[in-house]
């Protein structure tokens, strides 16, 4: 059967413009012989609906276009929708399958037939057939998981994302990072076709980047979109992935700190456009992040769109490295308050003040900037920013922060790669960042770079990995600076309720991870013996053993020696598996079979490891190129 993908961006609840692209693609895929089409989830309700007392009319709305729809497309489509509690349904999302004037909710009937889930348990993903093959819905990495654990029968699995791109997760980008990404072992290990169907550009605070693509159950890629673009991707499939001819296509490299760029420049794009807003106003100090915030602007809305001032507080090489990256940008530079120096050669200043008055009459021009023009105002705030130095004291004018879920890590990467399209950000202003004061540090770390680098992966590991603070102190061996960044944290909760929202593009942002005021208890670093022993995981490696396997005790007279047992446990499992190929070699009559094992057994470990050492210690890869911890496993 021959397939179509229609990668579009759209505006989440704009049902009747968008009803009207999709009858024109759908047009468009019947010429070129589609059977079936397949939408983002974000196409009509975005990845997730108004969960108050505008649900109920907009499920209602959404109804009466689906009804319409349903008469007017010219080849079968299936159409994911988000779904609300408040409707009564056990579901987060449906995807609507619409074929000869009907429409079926796949997930709902495959609710009530029974053939996903027990009685009593709602599960997101279901299955339908369409051209001779059982198709199945996918909406997160845990439906791929319930699918998998189900051994669920299907031919093609749809794996349709609800969240958008998050730098610390390279599955995120689709297409993009196939190398990198889960989901060539995922079409080995299900033996069945993979098709990932991107959303694609800005919803509410996330960011989706299409890259649709689509894989045979040996995990060869026959059709990717592109990135950052709309497009209408053709692909046939069949029942094995054998019969129908194909040209493979190379996956193409991953480039995380292009991904990025480009991600927050169409996140910032689409946040202002879909809201009717067109122009921006910012500070420029010289320093990195507002270098870095004035250039992704420009690169998203285009140099005319993007107006700045210097900030007076600055001192003179400072404010003469914002003026050159004003005009390096071609932006509207705002004429300076202050034109010159008095007669004691300082600046005239409207009352004596020290510098943070002046940061905070900056604050008070950018609004002011803002409401003249009718811009909306950005801050240069960063995520770590936002972690560990906001005050609640802070003026802010700001009504997004672009970076704000950025680490200044990162930060530093992006003004470097944007150098390399074109080298307008100076080595001084690169270089000008502050480091967050943490007691401890400067023992350890040297140079700012290694400083900002430490704190980072802290706070990444906390917040995106969810480590606690023990796992975290035992993988950078500093336990009294991991408290103290984890504490510093937790104790800046208040402030940030006063900054700006950001764009989403990480699996956690700093908000995400917040703590609820006036909480008094903070965690410490604590011995092993005292810990849990994480008894699922234990139960999944002695499964995968096999039947005669023991378990560590759980108690705590055993708790000490859970680690040396596993260890003896994982090296069993590796002869055993050893064994187990070398007997398939030798009696499958399934060429495949040997290196799907493989496959099946490679991605066992690797999830095992990526969940963590088994008496709670820190495993996987902390979500930074040049911040990564050892693995004897990558992503792929």
């Amino acid at each position: 059967m021959r397939m179509a993908i229609a990668q579009i961006n759209t505006q989440a609840g704009d049902f009747e413009a968008t009803s009207k692209r999709v009858v024109e693609l759908s047009q468009q895929a019947a010429r070129d012989g589609v059977d079936l089409m397949l939408l983002p989830m974000a196409a009509f309700t975005g990845p997730c609906i108004p969960d108050h007392a505008s649900s109920e009319g907009f499920a209602l709305d959404l109804g009466t276009v689906m009804e319409r729809l349903a008469h007017k497309l010219a080849c079968a489509c299936l159409i994911p929708v988000a779904m609300s509690e408040r409707l009564g349904t056990p579901f987060s999302h449906e995807a609507l399958l619409i074929r000869d004037g009907g429409i079926t909710p796949v997930c709902f009937a495959s609710w009530l037939t029974g053939s996903m889930a027990e009685e009593g348990d709602f599960h997101t993903q279901g299955t339908f057939e369409f051209g001779g093959l059982r198709f199945a819905v996918t909406y997160t990495y845990d439906d791929l998981q319930t699918l998998e654990d189900e051994e669920a029968d299907v031919d093609v699995i749809l794996y349709v994302p609800d969240q958008g791109f998050a730098l610390d997760d390279s599955s995120s980008a689709l297409g993009a990072s196939l190398l990198e990404s889960r989901f060539r072992d995922e079409a080995w290990s299900f033996d069945a076709w993979i098709v990932g169907v991107g959303s694609l550009g800005g919803y509410d605070l996330q960011v989706f980047t299409g890259s649709s693509f689509v894989l045979t159950p040996k995990g060869e890629l026959v059709a990717c979109a592109p990135a950052f673009e709309e497009a209408l991707l053709v692909a046939d499939i069949d029942d094995d992935g054998r019969d129908v001819p194909q040209e493979f296509l190379e996956p193409e490299i991953y480039d995380r700190s292009l991904h990025l760029w480009e991600a927050l420049t169409l996140g910032l794009r689409d946040q202002l456009h879909k809201q009717g807003q067109g122009e921006v106003a910012l500070v420029l100090d010289g320093r990195l992040n507002s270098s870095v915030l004035a250039a992704l602007a420009t690169d998203s809305l285009g140099p005319t769109h993007v107006h700045a001032f210097v900030d007076e507080s600055q001192d003179e090489e400072h404010r003469r490295l914002a003026e050159r990256m004003a005009h390096a940008l071609h932006i509207d530079l705002q004429a300076p308050l202050c034109t010159g120096a008095n007669a004691t050669g300082t600046r005239p200043s409207p009352f004596k003040v020290d510098k943070d008055v002046w940061h905070d009459f900056a604050q008070v021009r950018l609004a002011a900037l803002a409401r003249e023009l009718d811009a909306v105002p950005l801050s240069a705030i960063d995520k770590t920013f936002l972690a560990l130095e906001a005050e609640p004291s802070t003026c802010n004018a700001a009504a997004l922060a672009p970076l704000g879920d950025v680490y200044r890590s990162d930060v530093i990467e992006l003004a470097h790669l944007r150098n390399t399209i074109s080298p307008i950000i100076e080595a001084a202003s690169i270089a000008s960042y502050d480091v967050p004061l943490i007691e401890g540090l400067d023992e350890v770390e040297t140079t700012p770079e290694g400083k900002l680098r430490r704190i980072d992966v802290v706070l990444a590991t906390h917040i995106e990995w969810e480590r606690s603070l023990t796992d975290v102190a035992a993988r950078q061996g500093c336990e009294e600076i991991c408290t103290n960044i984890v504490r510093s944290l937790a104790r800046r909760e208040f402030a940030r309720l006063a900054l700006p929202p950001c764009i989403a593009v990480s699996s956690r942002t700093v908000r995400e991870a917040r703590v609820p005021l006036g909480v008094a208890w903070h965690d410490h670093v604590r011995e092993e013996e005292s810990r849990l022993p994480n008894v699922d995981l234990l139960s999944e490696l002695a499964a995968s053993i096999g039947p005669d396997a023991e378990l560590p005790s759980e108690g705590p007279a055993q708790n000490d020696n859970v680690q040396d047992q596993l260890s003896a446990q994982v090296a069993s499992m590796l002869e055993r598996m050893q064994e187990e190929l070398a007997e398939a070699i030798d009696t499958t009559t399934d060429s495949d079979a040997p290196q799907r094992q493989v496959g099946e057994l490679l991605g066992l470990l690797h999830d095992i490891l990526q969940e963590g050492s088994f008496s709670g210690g820190v495993g996987g890869d902390v979500p930074f190129g040049p911040l990564t911890w050892g693995s004897p496993f990558s992503e792929n």
